[in-house]
């Protein structure tokens, strides 16, 4: 897999840009603890952000999505849309939904936005239990019908935990009813406010479960369900969770993308691989000091992918077979569970091997 890396160009085909990290939700889940009173200090000014928009561009950003703590909060957002739009960048925006009305619709439409994803983490009474804020499922299911009425493709995003594992039917059944597009899955992970409420998290022997219903649902919904990469990995689950219809995907895990095809921008202009990684050992720059392309470019950089070595693995994962390819699964699920990346206890081969 080094001699493969070596060879290709790498570049952030995909970005996912916190362009605020000011949140009117305090949620249980958030991985990076924000909420209300709770940020990253100085965000990045109007002209350096639209400076970042086209170092995006030149670097060959693909698709950027614009995210948060809640980026409609950010007062410049359509600005920033508009600007990647006109450089040729798709863009994609995950919100909760709260600010969500019939003009910012509009305006997103205006703006040119590719896919407005709405977060919904369970029924009526759960979601609302994770959001912390009664009224928050009608916001976001409100704002998928006003996105859907507008023509807007409309993606949800969900975290699996044990408040809403047993809710899944009935979101598929409501998520198909409301005219979805995609929904992406996705294991809430021991990060963040989340670290306060372990009891919550899904234990790896309650994975095969979720696999199983998660393949049945594929099979028979005609909603696309997209499974995260923290969900896998080369198990008899592997190609019925990843492989598409259309065959325009390998359907099988290839490794942590973070730094190689995939980049990650905090408010205050930290550059991560993936904005998931929510510890300071995964910063590898700030754009308000150095431009985003040196950052990229840096000898040494995202080391725990583009100078991944098998030596690397620790635990089950050192003595896998597919090691080499895999990398320890996803970096941000193993660095929540374990500490430190290549060794992932989350790993559906790994508890095939043991029944």
């Amino acid at each position: 897999m080094r001699a493969i890396l070596d060879r290709l160009c790498l570049y952030p085909r995909t970005c996912v840009w916190e362009i605020t990290a000011r949140c009117n939700f305090q949620c249980l889940h958030c991985a990076s603890a924000l909420g209300p009173g709770a940020g990253r200090g100085k965000e990045l000014s109007p002209a350096r952000a639209l400076r970042l928009c086209e170092e995006l561009a030149q670097l060959g950003c693909r698709y950027a999505v614009l995210s948060g703590g809640e980026p409609l909060l950010r007062e410049d957002w359509p600005t920033l849309l508009r600007r990647l739009r006109e450089l040729g960048v798709d863009v994609g925006m995950i919100t909760n939904g709260w600010f969500v009305t019939e003009g910012v619709v509009d305006e997103l439409v205006r703006s040119g936005l590719c896919i407005l994803a709405v977060s919904l983490d369970g029924l009526r009474d759960t979601h609302d239990d994770i959001r912390r804020r009664l009224g928050s499922f009608e916001a976001a299911v409100g704002a998928i019908a006003k996105a859907r009425r507008a023509g807007l493709r409309t993606h949800v995003v969900t975290h699996i935990n044990r408040l809403n594992r047993r809710e899944l039917s009935g979101m598929l059944a409501l998520l198909e009813s409301a005219g979805v597009a995609t929904w992406l899955v996705q294991l809430s992970a021991p990060f963040g406010r989340l670290r306060e409420h372990p009891e919550l998290v899904l234990a790896p022997d309650e994975l095969p479960a979720l696999a199983d219903w998660l393949v049945q649902a594929r099979r028979s919904s005609r909603l696309q369900i997209a499974v995260g990469d923290n969900i896998g990995y080369y198990s008899k689950w592997e190609l019925p969770l990843r492989g598409r219809a259309d065959g325009k995907n390998l359907g099988f895990w290839c490794g942590c993308s973070a730094g190689c095809f995939t980049v990650g921008i905090e408010s205050n202009g930290n550059v991560k691989g993936c904005l998931s990684l929510q510890s300071r050992e995964f910063i590898e720059g700030n754009i308000t000091r150095q431009d985003l392309a040196t950052i990229w470019r840096r000898r040494g950089a995202f080391r725990y992918t583009r100078e991944f070595e098998v030596s690397n693995l620790g635990g089950y994962c050192s003595g896998c077979e597919y090691g080499e390819i895999c990398r320890g699964g996803c970096t941000f699920m193993a660095a929540a569970a374990t500490g430190r990346p290549g060794d992932n206890p989350y790993c559906l081969y790994r508890l095939q091997q043991r029944e």
